[in-house]
């Protein structure tokens, strides 16, 4: 975001309790969208096999799903994995 210099620190709060507060919404539009379509598509963060990882995977968008399969094919020789 752009603001003139006396303006900065106004704005970086302005933006920061935003985003603060946007993570019910994110929350809430995730639970609705699984009310809707039987699918859940995350939230702010969705983990996968992590319960005992050693080695984490962190990424998003439509590669998730490709490296869920990579998570399943480490595991089958017993590198704990996840993301």
């Amino acid at each position: 975001m752009l603001a003139e210099p006396d303006k900065y620190h106004e704005v970086r709060y302005t933006l920061s309790r935003a985003l603060d507060k946007s993570a019910a919404v994110v929350q809430r539009v995730a639970d609705e969208y699984y009310k809707s379509f039987g699918r859940y598509a995350g939230g702010l963060i969705d983990m996968y096999r992590m319960e005992d990882a050693e080695t984490v995977i962190v990424a998003m968008g439509s590669v998730l799903g490709t490296i869920k399969d990579a998570v399943d094919e480490m595991r089958t020789p017993g590198r704990r994995s996840g993301c």
